[in-house]
């Protein structure tokens, strides 16, 4: 796990914390690939399983690391809208059962405290709609002194070629740029969530 100061403007603050209010953070496990053709379709990982008739999907690519490193942690805070969060990296992702309990998922968790977790991941490849990386991304919110936390959950999609995908090089490129996309996809999205009114907010 490493904790890092989230930058809140400037170079020059860019070690300053708030030890009062923390923004953790966890990667997903597996990245998963699904092809729908016109003939195969719809075994989960079948490449990665050896079956015949289903394209390579390169989905070992995105891991955990990757994926902590595609969020651009130094600024994740402030683009959900805590800019003086103090960020906490989990380098372990969590269990299905983990995420699926209320929370708090930290071993010690403050009266300001945010979660973000990286749900699920999956590389989609369908012979109608062409090839996409999908992500599900999870933030829970403890700073509005309610009783309950603010939740919000949402999947984002973004296209990806399969020229791009072809080497390992340009495959590892390609699917950290769309998950980089998805992930800013779903920050406006939780800018707009945040932006409706209180009694129509998601979590509500």
């Amino acid at each position: 796990m490493v904790a890092l100061g989230c930058l809140g403007g400037g170079a020059a603050q860019a070690q300053t914390t708030s030890a009062d209010c923390e923004l953790h953070v966890w990667p997903a496990g597996s990245v998963h690939s699904t092809y729908y053709g016109w003939v195969h379709g719809g075994t989960l990982d079948a490449a990665a399983k050896g079956r015949k008739g289903y394209p390579d999907a390169p989905i070992d690519l995105l891991g955990p690391r990757a994926q902590l490193a595609a969020l651009d942690v130094a600024t994740i805070a402030g683009k959900l809208g805590r800019p003086l969060a103090r960020v906490v990296i989990h380098d372990t992702p969590l269990t299905r059962r983990q995420i699926q309990a209320p929370g708090p998922r930290a071993d010690h968790a403050p009266a300001c405290y945010i979660e973000l977790i990286v749900d699920d991941i999956f590389l989609q490849n369908s012979v109608l709609s062409g090839i996409s990386l999908r992500t599900l991304f999870r933030l829970q919110d403890s700073t509005g002194g309610e009783a309950a936390p603010w939740r919000f959950a949402g999947w984002t999609n973004t296209a990806v070629t399969s020229e791009a995908l072809k080497d390992e090089a340009s495959a590892a490129a390609t699917l950290t740029a769309a998950f980089k996309e998805d992930f800013m996809k779903f920050t406006r999205s939780v800018e707009a969530a945040r932006a409706a009114p209180h009694d129509k907010r998601p979590g509500k």
